[in-house]
């Protein structure tokens, strides 16, 4: 049998793109999605070719495609434009751009968008975030930071809120050694702190204490009491038959034992008393003296 010729606006191979066939069986238009690529004589449709990426047409036996707007994307088929979903965004003019995620630092809670927004201070996002998210207590972010995600405040700071912008300094008498925390420590009884923004405290030194929480600065041991290590949180009590010398060195003082013929019947004492005429004390570190037995005398003082 004669073959027939296809009836203007269409060819063979079926409509869906390929090129002219032989032996077909029927002819058929150029399917949506697609348009018409006619020969040299601008007559005879040469193929059907698919819409270029950006490109869609909802239409069967069309000369062209349509071009998606700026925000919108064609879909699989290019048979309409659809929105760029949330957290994707699409500014380019060349229609073959497809719809971009929103970069780290940056976030797009509607669709058909051209453009990504930034977070602002207190929250990030990933790649192709709807939304910003705030950042986490002991931590920080300005919007100034790019795509850069929340940074842990360093040590000796703080943020006890979400959606901190910056960090706080420990106030005096508090500490924190670790990096990305919400809270500062109190200094414990026997550690001081002066300075703002430090990770440790630091020890009384020996012939200081501090008994309180929180404290800026050691106190210093009173007279007739005294402590030898570091960190204390009380000063000693000399004991009866000692007293309190006074060293080197603010508040240091040392215990020593009264001499002979000497004592100290107090704990505390700052110094040792004389043994009135008449009484005696061969031995140092005593908190009493002797009187003399019957049938021996002793007129002078400290014997």
């Amino acid at each position: 049998d004669d073959c027939e010729a296809c009836a203007t606006g269409q060819l063979t191979g079926g409509g869906s793109g390929q090129p002219k066939e032989t032996g077909a069986d029927f002819c058929s238009v150029c399917f949506a999605g697609r348009f018409n690529k006619y020969a040299n004589d601008s007559i005879n449709i040469e193929s059907c070719e698919a819409c270029p990426a950006g490109w869609v047409q909802p239409n069967s036996v069309a000369n062209d495609c349509l071009e998606c707007p700026q925000g919108r994307m064609g879909d699989i088929n290019s048979l309409a434009c659809s929105a760029c979903p949330a957290g994707k965004h699409k500014l380019a003019v060349t229609p073959n751009t497809p719809c971009r995620d929103c970069p780290a630092g940056w976030s797009q809670h509607e669709q058909n968008v051209l453009m990504c927004l930034k977070c602002p201070d207190g929250r990030d996002s990933g790649n192709n975030s709807a939304a910003c998210a705030p950042c986490s207590a002991g931590k920080y972010r300005t919007s100034h930071a790019g795509n850069a995600p929340c940074y842990m405040c360093p040590r000796g700071w703080k943020s006890e809120t979400q959606d901190a912008p910056k960090c706080l300094t420990c106030d005096q008498g508090q500490h924190q050694n670790k990096t990305g925390q919400a809270l500062c420590f109190a200094c414990v009884p026997g550690k001081f702190q002066f300075a703002t923004g430090q990770f440790l405290c630091a020890d009384c030194a020996p012939g200081k204490y501090t008994a309180k929480t929180e404290q800026t600065m050691c106190m210093a041991c009173p007279n007739g009491r005294f402590s030898r290590t570091l960190g204390s949180t009380s000063c000693s009590a000399c004991e009866a038959g000692k007293f309190s010398v006074k060293l080197l060195g603010d508040g240091l003082h040392s215990c020593d034992e009264c001499p002979r013929g000497w004592m100290s019947n107090m704990q505390d004492a700052p110094k040792c008393l004389m043994c009135d005429p008449g009484q005696h004390q061969n031995k140092t570190g005593q908190a009493i003296c002797f009187s003399c037995v019957p049938g021996k005398a002793q007129n002078a003082k400290g014997q």
